[in-house]
């Protein structure tokens, strides 16, 4: 009798002590799911509110334009000499539809490539120092997140470094300039002879036509439309240009150059 009541106690002790931890599983998970609920409503929230606050230094409306408008008003708003080397903000506004076809070509992943027209894209100028190194930055983000980042630190007709699209391996760079206000760089992959492109880089006064040209896929060549954008404190009206970088008149006058217009 006494051993039958010993086990009635153990199996009523046991079945409190699985309802407890039961109880206690059930509260952690409940808790779990407010605690993630809440941190999903407040990102959520963040995502929609935030905003990039850029400004134009047109301010030009152009949602409905094509590339062709695009292209039209920033080549009419006159060259931008050297703009390689002057300190200036610039962001993607439109560009051709087999930028996508790029974008994969260059090792982007295919199933991202819906979002695209969600990223921001920007080409970021710094100036050149005074012995000539130009700094080019490429930047790719989606709200506040990095998604994509490259740095060209270069001299004019001076092979340098890189690498090949997006991680696809080393390369060899050179840039050099078509016209006062047209950069040419061309890539060539270190380790596959046959990849090779080019991007060519004009600026104007209010953005840039940057177009790439990738001769071993079926011969793509595709075009991005940059506006610029107004500096921090409003500044703005014309790229800044540092004080030590020398301008070659005899060599950039435009005078030399009418001929090839």
């Amino acid at each position: 009798m006494a051993n039958y009541r010993w086990s009635a106690e153990l199996q009523k002790s046991e079945r409190q002590s699985c309802c407890s931890k039961y109880r206690r599983l059930v509260t952690c998970v409940v808790i779990s799911g407010i605690v993630s609920v809440a941190l999903a409503v407040t990102f959520v929230v963040v995502w929609c509110l935030y905003s990039d606050g850029d400004a134009f230094v047109a301010n030009i409306k152009g949602d409905n334009y094509t590339t062709a408008d695009w292209e039209r008003i920033i080549m009419e708003s006159g060259p931008l000499n050297r703009g390689w080397e002057k300190e200036a903000e610039y962001k993607l506004v439109s560009s051709t539809e087999n930028v996508l076809d790029l974008n994969i070509a260059m090792g982007a992943p295919k199933q991202w490539m819906w979002l695209t027209k969600y990223f921001d894209d920007r080409l970021t100028v710094q100036n050149a120092s005074s012995d000539g190194v130009a700094k080019i930055n490429w930047k790719l983000t989606w709200k506040f997140m990095d998604l994509y980042e490259r740095n060209e630190v270069f001299r004019l007709n001076e092979a340098f470094d890189g690498v090949y699209g997006s991680n696809l391996g080393p390369a060899t760079a050179n840039c050099t300039a078509l016209r006062p206000n047209t950069l040419l760089c061309e890539v060539q992959h270190s380790e596959i002879p046959d990849w090779h492109m080019s991007s060519t880089i004009e600026f104007y006064n209010i953005g840039t036509v940057v177009t790439t040209h990738v001769p071993y896929k079926d011969d793509l060549t595709a075009k991005k439309y940059y506006e610029r954008l107004v500096k921090a404190g409003g500044v703005g009206d014309q790229p800044y240009k540092s004080p030590d970088t020398e301008e070659a008149d005899d060599f950039w006058s435009m005078d030399e150059w009418e001929d090839d217009s």
